[in-house]
């Protein structure tokens, strides 16, 4: 609020002193004595009997040009709309969206709101109610169906093996952030690498591995050159060129720096119908 009461008051500032020199700056030629003096010799120049009724320098001056009056109201219209605005009352506190599950949303601009921890929304899900309640109603529907069957069995057994892997599944879930309002625990995707459930370490394997795949299909066709060897596979040289990509983020950079990486274009063959004489 600080920030936006200084915008304003800037703002302000900057308005008023358009409008005043709007309003003050002369608005006619300022030629006029000039003009006026010019008028008088050319007046008594004249043979007697003749009179000329010209427009004096005063007059030119009276009238304002289109520019100017445009400059001068657009100002005037600025300067009430900024005083209407400061001269109002205080704005009520906007009311959090609906999304929001009628949180207040604290928007200060420090560090320890720059965390998707710090979210009014979110919370760990072991500390969640309805997350709890969730898993809880699972897990009796489970022991309820369990029960249709004699101890001892096959079907028994499988039984608990399911609610292990519930009571597994509420341990493993407990570090990680869920909706207060419903309970189900969410992927982040902020950026953060030390939030549970976050999005950067599955995109940055997956990353890693497309790259090692494209590099390693690169290294093969670099080596073998031979369109016939795209179809007949050499075994043990692609073997080769996948064990040696696992390095495939350095390799291409040195070859980026050393320019390697991309070949002229006058060795690129332009095919097609659309090419031929």
């Amino acid at each position: 609020m600080a920030r936006l009461g200084n915008a304003l008051v800037c703002v302000a500032a900057a308005t008023v002193l358009a409008a005043a020199v709007a309003f003050v700056a002369p608005v006619g030629p300022r030629g006029g004595s000039a003009q006026t003096r010019g008028v008088e010799v050319s007046s008594k120049a004249l043979p007697n009997g003749l009179s000329e009724s010209p427009v004096t320098g005063t007059e030119a001056a009276a009238e304002p040009s289109p520019v100017a009056s445009f400059l001068k109201w657009t100002a005037a219209g600025l300067l009430a709309g900024l005083v209407m605005a400061v001269s109002s009352s205080a704005p009520a506190s906007a009311k959090p969206l609906e999304m929001f599950g009628g949180v207040d949303i604290d928007l200060e601009d420090t560090p320890a709101h720059w965390t998707i921890k710090a979210s009014p929304v979110l919370e760990p899900c072991k500390d969640n109610k309805k997350f709890h309640k969730k898993l809880k109603d699972e897990l009796y529907k489970v022991k309820k169906n369990q029960q249709k069957f004699a101890e001892g069995s096959a079907a028994y057994a499988r039984f608990n093996k399911k609610i292990k892997m519930i009571e597994l599944r509420e341990t493993a879930y407990g570090d990680r952030l869920c909706g207060k309002k419903d309970g189900l625990p969410r992927t982040i995707a902020t950026g953060e690498w030390n939030v549970r459930g976050s999005a950067m370490w599955p995109a940055a394997i997956f990353l890693y591995i497309a790259g090692w795949i494209g590099w390693a299909g690169r290294s093969y066709l670099i080596r073998t050159n031979d369109a016939a060897k795209e179809i007949n596979i050499d075994v043990p040289l692609a073997v080769t060129c996948m064990a040696s990509g696992f390095s495939w983020p350095v390799a291409a950079w040195q070859e980026i720096v050393n320019g390697e990486m991309a070949v002229p274009s006058d060795q690129i063959h332009n095919g097609g119908p659309w090419n031929q004489s």
